[in-house]
């Protein structure tokens, strides 16, 4: 019993995770079509028909390139932060209902989760830069936080505004706001991958 509910936990991680990462290859293949369509040049077209495989192109590069890391290097802290930054990146996704009775994990402060996920990523950069033991890299890793931090203070009222206003409709659970908002905005339907936006 417990093998099959480990194995079903893990394919439904798997269905959420792989679009998920499918779709940053691809908006990144289409990112750098646009670019060079802009500057009238080619651009991704080789790999596949019209590119559509670059993306895995991409993948297997950055998959078999050599590991370089500095000499003073803690290695172990050193390749576990972008490890960690991934894997905070992507946990935001565990509460996020794709329809009705369709998350990965109905978490009763599915919100508050979010909030505090979603600013956690910058740690992994952080220990990266630090762990390099290069005042160079640790000046480095600072920027990124540097911009959350501001990125945070500009949206911090709100996400204020909202999770006041969620806590006085009792909806701190992401799969509540599929039941009582069937329209986004109250005019256009919705799927349940837009509900998070509200």
């Amino acid at each position: 019993m417990l093998f099959s509910s480990t194995f079903i936990s893990i394919i439904e991680v798997l269905m959420v995770l792989v679009p998920a990462l499918l779709s940053v290859a691809y908006v990144t293949v289409a990112e750098r079509k646009t670019m060079a369509s802009m500057q009238r040049r080619v651009g991704p077209n080789f790999v596949g028909y019209y590119g559509t495989l670059q993306a895995f192109a991409d993948a297997l590069k950055l998959i078999l390139k050599e590991y370089v890391s500095p000499t003073q290097a803690n290695l172990i802290l050193f390749f576990l932060g972008p490890i960690l930054t991934l894997v905070f990146s992507l946990l935001g996704y565990a509460v996020i209902p794709y329809g009705p009775g369709l998350a990965i994990s109905d978490y009763n402060l599915g919100i508050l989760y979010m909030l505090a996920v979603s600013s956690l990523a910058t740690y992994g950069i952080l220990l990266a830069g630090w762990s390099a033991n290069s005042k160079y890299a640790f000046l480095g890793s600072q920027w990124p936080n540097k911009d959350v931090s501001l990125y945070l203070k500009q949206t911090i009222s709100e996400k204020f505004i909202k999770q006041i206003l969620l806590t006085l409709l009792f909806l701190l659970t992401l799969l509540d706001t599929l039941c009582v908002t069937p329209y986004l905005w109250y005019c256009a339907p919705s799927n349940g991958i837009l509900a998070w936006l509200f």
